[in-house]
């Protein structure tokens, strides 16, 4: 679990419905990766009242600490790393795994003779 005290600048407590819609679309970035996540932001989303009632702000916090959680991972050089790759011929990504999680991503574009080596850019980078 990441420090708290590092995450909490990451999240800050919406303030008024701007600040409320800004958090809601970075959670829902998130979406697929977050545990029931409708029932969660429902009460966010419906708030109409700053600062936070009580509802609201259980849902901010649940959602605030199930993304740090999937987000937010340390590398541990005692577990063994898994590397995935993807391309096409336009982009190449590829994420570095440890225990079925992400640990490092890189992703890109590719013009002309990026393509031509892809797969080793993947690699590569990877790694950086």
């Amino acid at each position: 679990m990441p420090d708290p005290d590092r995450v909490k600048c990451l999240y800050p407590e919406p303030r008024n419905g701007k600040e409320q819609q800004r958090i809601a679309g970075l959670f829902v970035y998130y979406a697929q990766w977050i545990s029931r996540y409708s029932d969660k932001v429902k009460r966010l989303i419906h708030n109409t009242s700053f600062p936070l009632k009580d509802e609201a702000m259980l849902s901010f916090q649940a959602l605030k600490k199930e993304l740090a959680e999937v987000s937010l991972s340390v590398i541990n050089e005692d577990i063994p790393f898994a590397v995935e790759t993807d391309a096409s011929d336009i982009a190449v990504s590829s994420t570095f795994n440890q225990n079925g999680r992400s640990v490092s991503f890189y992703s890109r574009s590719l013009n002309k003779i990026a393509w031509l080596c892809h797969n080793l850019i993947l690699i590569l980078n990877t790694f950086d």
